[in-house]
């Protein structure tokens, strides 16, 4: 069980690969010095304590695959760096799960087409669910639940995506219509 900053000069491995940090307790900010870390290809940081806002400096790694900040106290928005950054051509993973973020879900999710998993679920997202999230044919489990989105999600059970999808979670009992949602909460 590790307490405290995280030592600057982890930020100095350059060829480090995979980071596993999770259920820690190093409380503050994610660092933005993850951005000298060029060859990351994973990183996992759930349950860490962690608080203030999502550095958009992480998805400026080019190489990142996996991008685990589930299960902290993270607040405000995504950042647009995560659909400008040279992380979106590469980004397979992306689990932002209870946390505290908050505001609408970007139409550009679309432009990560490599993803695979999203996870959303357990924050305060609010609005639509956007119909481009359809067209990210390797999706293959998505948790969207425990938010405040509404309206039809339907997009999201078209024959091409919806049979891949081994999961589908929203909040779909009366906020969204999904005739496809493995479970709806």
């Amino acid at each position: 069980f590790l307490t405290g900053e995280l030592p600057e000069e982890l930020f100095e491995t350059l060829s480090l690969q995979q980071l596993h940090l999770g259920d820690n307790d190093f409380g503050g900010e994610i660092s933005s010095s993850f951005e000298k870390l060029r060859g990351l290809r994973a990183l996992f940081l759930p349950n860490t304590g962690f608080t203030g806002s999502l550095p958009g400096s992480l998805f400026m790694l080019s190489e990142l695959e996996y991008l685990s900040i589930e299960g902290n106290k993270v607040e405000g928005t995504i950042p647009t760096e995560l659909f400008d950054g040279a992380s979106k051509e590469s980004l397979i993973y992306l689990n932002l799960g209870f946390n505290e973020l908050a505001g609408g879900m970007s139409s550009r999710f679309a432009e990560l087409t490599r993803l695979q998993f999203l996870g959303l679920n357990d924050n305060y997202f609010t609005g639509t669910i956007p119909s481009s999230l359809g067209e990210i044919s390797s999706l293959t489990k998505v948790f969207l639940q425990n938010n405040a989105f509404f309206g039809n999600a339907n997009f999201m059970c078209a024959n091409d995506i919806s049979e891949q999808l081994g999961a589908l979670e929203m909040d779909c009992k009366e906020e969204v219509t999904c005739s496809c949602c493995t479970f709806c909460n």
